[in-house]
């Protein structure tokens, strides 16, 4: 099971502050740090009276494992410090000469961190050294270190072709320099690693409410290619602008981000699994052409979102890649898409026109479940199984149209659609139908067949328990399916008779 980054951190640190707590006198508290001077790796950590920490020594700090995928310690100390009794808290943190590393997670949700000041002789900085920090806006590096410098509080390595961090109290306008040809990892996440996510794969996923701002409106100019993963990982954004140099967008690039539209470029040619997940504020997307494939969970929990377009030229759409879209109204599956993948649209709540046009041939398992609004669906010819749940739960779904090359319809791919009024179905030989497809739905509906197949399926499993089978031509039969229906019908036929017939020989017998 794949989760974003953000979703481990969130836990991790949940735990660093609930499940290593002791129980005292029936509450929880943190347990205390060790007394300052703390150690970490070949520096020391202090934190003056007027809320400066320092870090000084000659060498690297220990890296921090808030993923708890590595050995390192799970959290600083002074992380700690913060929350503990003594409520120990920093403003500005001064990194002195002589330390030549800051560490993976050196100052996690520090929430009252302002400033920075990193000396000329740091080489190297760790992996989200400053994640969640809300209210850091200034960062300062020495103008003779070799390896980095800030810019507008922006931190780039030292010919400016990477953007390596966004400081997350950055407001306004910010727009990315010529330049850039790499944006860094998590450069501007703005979500605060300090507050619980949680969640799972399968259906809903709890969502995650805490954000940070880090810059209103972002363009992104210059030679950047790939949009790396976590680069914008639960941003507060008004609008990001993505140029047409962009070709990839990595997964989970933009997962919790915030901003209410964004224009994909036809650029792109591949999107990660996440891309936009749990982006809460969109409302409208384009999937260009140039995209052949929509990845498991890419908009999954986009509760806002109403209007997506998914132009001619896709191929795929994974595994819960709308799921949790709550408010998306409309649909149209263009005939290019060859697959929908299970929980593909997945309670979608407000779904009530849906448009699946020929060329798909799979519709994966529960792919449209708790679609409540739903009123028609019309399968595409092609589609020779519908799954197991496909539209279960669908509670307003009236009408359903099954092609001729449907030859199976699995477990509760209707269940609970308890208010279909009419099924048409094509195919001159009826469907197996898997328990509960249909559950109560043949008790009320009308069932229309093709006149020449009205005797098979009122003798046919489950379609001979609708109450009414009417027959309807639809003028899609070639000449060898008629000859083979008329041959099954003849063969039904001389099996009613021959019943018939014997049933009556054994009561002529029983009266001689």
């Amino acid at each position: 099971m794949r989760t974003s980054a953000h979703t481990k951190i969130a836990a991790a640190i949940l735990l660093s502050s609930v499940a290593t707590q002791a129980h005292t006198g029936g509450s929880w508290v943190l347990p205390e740090p060790s007394e300052q001077p703390w150690i970490s790796g070949a520096a020391t950590v202090t934190i003056s009276r007027d809320g400066t920490l320092r870090v000084s020594g000659s060498g690297p700090m220990e890296d921090y494992d808030l993923k708890g995928e590595l050995r390192h310690k799970f959290y600083p100390d002074w992380f700690l410090a913060e929350r503990g009794r003594d409520r120990t808290t920093f403003f500005k943190a001064v990194i002195e000469e002589g330390v030549t590393r800051i560490g993976d997670f050196a100052f996690p949700s520090s929430h009252n961190l302002q400033s920075v000041a990193i000396p000329a002789s740091v080489a190297s900085i760790g992996e989200s050294a400053f994640l969640g920090c809300c209210k850091l806006a200034s960062v300062k590096i020495a103008a003779d270190n070799a390896r980095y410098c800030s810019v507008d509080d922006v931190i780039f390595n030292k010919d400016k072709t990477v953007l390596i961090m966004c400081p997350s109290g950055k407001h306004g306008a910010y727009t990315i320099p010529n330049s850039v040809t790499t944006i860094g990892k998590y450069a501007f996440a703005g979500y605060d690693a300090g507050y619980p996510i949680g969640g799972s794969d399968n259906y809903i996923e709890a969502r995650y409410e805490h954000r940070l701002t880090c810059c209103s409106y972002v363009t992104i100019l210059g030679r950047a290619t790939i949009i790396n993963e976590y680069e914008f990982d639960g941003a507060y954004l008004e609008s990001i602008t993505i140029p047409n140099s962009v070709t990839t967008i990595e997964e989970f690039a933009f997962a919790g981000a915030c901003f209410e539209s964004i224009i994909i470029p036809n650029s792109v040619t591949a999107i990660g699994e996440g891309a936009f997940k749990n982006c809460d504020r969109l409302t409208s997307v384009t999937i260009p052409k140039s995209v052949k494939s929509i990845p498991k969970n890419t908009f999954k929990l986009c509760r806002n979102l109403t209007s997506v377009k998914i132009e001619d030229g896709v191929t795929a759409i994974g595994d819960y890649a709308f799921a949790g879209c709550k408010r998306l109204k409309h649909v149209i599956i263009p005939s290019s898409v060859k697959t929908i993948g299970d929980y593909a649209f997945a309670q979608c709540d407000s779904l009530r026109y849906l448009t699946i046009e020929k060329g798909v041939k799979h519709i994966g398992t529960y792919a449209f479940v708790g679609c409540r609004s739903l009123r028609s669906v019309t399968i595409p010819s092609g589609i020779t199984k519908i799954e197991e749940g496909t539209f279960s739960n669908c509670w307003e779904l009236r009408s359903v149209t099954i092609p001729s090359s449907v030859t199976d319809i699995e477990a509760d791919a209707f269940g609970y659609a308890n208010n279909i009024a009419a099924i048409a179905v094509r195919g001159l030989i009826p469907p197996s139908v898997g328990p509960g497809a249909f559950n109560d739905s043949w008790k009320d509906a009308r069932l229309y067949v093709p006149a020449i197949s009205i005797i098979a399926y009122r003798f046919a499993d489950t379609w001979k328990k609708f109450s009414s089978a009417e027959p309807v031509e639809f003028y899609e039969m070639s000449v060898a399916k008629i000859v083979l229906l008329c041959v099954l019908t003849a063969a039904v036929l001389f099996a009613a008779v021959f019943v018939i017939i014997k049933k009556l020989r054994k009561s002529s017998v029983r009266g001689g």
